[in-house]
Protein backbone atom coordinates (compact mmCIF):
# COMPACT_ATOMS: atom_id res chain seq x y z
CA UNK A 1 0.00 0.00 0.00
CA UNK A 2 3.29 2.44 -0.29
CA UNK A 3 2.38 3.34 3.75
CA UNK A 4 4.65 0.36 5.07
CA UNK A 5 8.44 -0.44 5.54
CA UNK A 6 10.45 -3.29 6.35
CA UNK A 7 14.08 -3.14 7.75
CA UNK A 8 16.37 -5.95 7.94
CA UNK A 9 19.63 -5.45 10.17
CA UNK A 10 22.47 -7.95 10.30
CA UNK A 11 23.56 -8.12 14.04
CA UNK A 12 26.63 -6.04 14.47
CA UNK A 13 30.38 -7.40 13.67
CA UNK A 14 32.19 -7.63 16.24
CA UNK A 15 35.78 -5.41 15.91
CA UNK A 16 38.87 -5.32 18.06
CA UNK A 17 38.15 -5.04 22.06
CA UNK A 18 41.22 -2.08 21.42
CA UNK A 19 39.35 -0.26 19.09
CA UNK A 20 35.85 -0.55 20.55
CA UNK A 21 37.40 0.87 23.52
CA UNK A 22 39.06 3.92 21.55
CA UNK A 23 36.11 4.78 19.64
CA UNK A 24 34.27 4.80 22.76
CA UNK A 25 36.59 6.90 24.61
CA UNK A 26 35.81 9.63 22.30
CA UNK A 27 31.74 9.58 23.27
CA UNK A 28 31.65 7.79 19.79
CA UNK A 29 29.60 4.53 19.53
CA UNK A 30 30.34 1.76 17.52
CA UNK A 31 27.40 0.61 14.94
CA UNK A 32 29.38 -1.95 12.24
CA UNK A 33 31.71 -2.66 10.16
CA UNK A 34 32.66 -3.84 6.33
CA UNK A 35 36.21 -4.66 5.36
CA UNK A 36 38.24 -1.91 6.56
CA UNK A 37 35.83 0.92 7.26
CA UNK A 38 33.56 1.11 10.64
CA UNK A 39 30.71 2.91 11.50
CA UNK A 40 30.08 4.89 14.35
CA UNK A 41 27.62 7.59 15.46
CA UNK A 42 29.79 10.58 17.19
CA UNK A 43 29.05 13.95 18.18
CA UNK A 44 30.67 16.17 15.58
CA UNK A 45 33.18 17.61 19.03
CA UNK A 46 34.49 13.86 18.84
CA UNK A 47 35.51 13.69 15.33
CA UNK A 48 39.26 15.27 15.95
CA UNK A 49 39.68 12.40 18.48
CA UNK A 50 38.41 9.72 15.97
CA UNK A 51 41.12 10.67 13.68
CA UNK A 52 43.94 9.92 16.66
CA UNK A 53 42.92 6.87 17.37
CA UNK A 54 45.63 4.56 16.07
CA UNK A 55 45.31 2.92 12.68
CA UNK A 56 42.50 6.02 11.59
CA UNK A 57 43.09 7.13 7.86
CA UNK A 58 40.57 9.47 7.54
CA UNK A 59 37.11 10.22 9.34
CA UNK A 60 34.09 11.45 7.06
CA UNK A 61 30.84 12.49 7.51
CA UNK A 62 28.04 10.51 6.42
CA UNK A 63 26.63 10.88 3.00
CA UNK A 64 23.56 12.37 2.33
CA UNK A 65 20.37 10.62 1.76
CA UNK A 66 19.39 9.78 -2.06
CA UNK A 67 15.25 9.32 -3.14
Amino acid sequence: DGRTVEIQREPPIAIRADLAQAIAATGAVYETAYQNQVQVLAPFASLEALTKIPGARFVRLPYAAQP
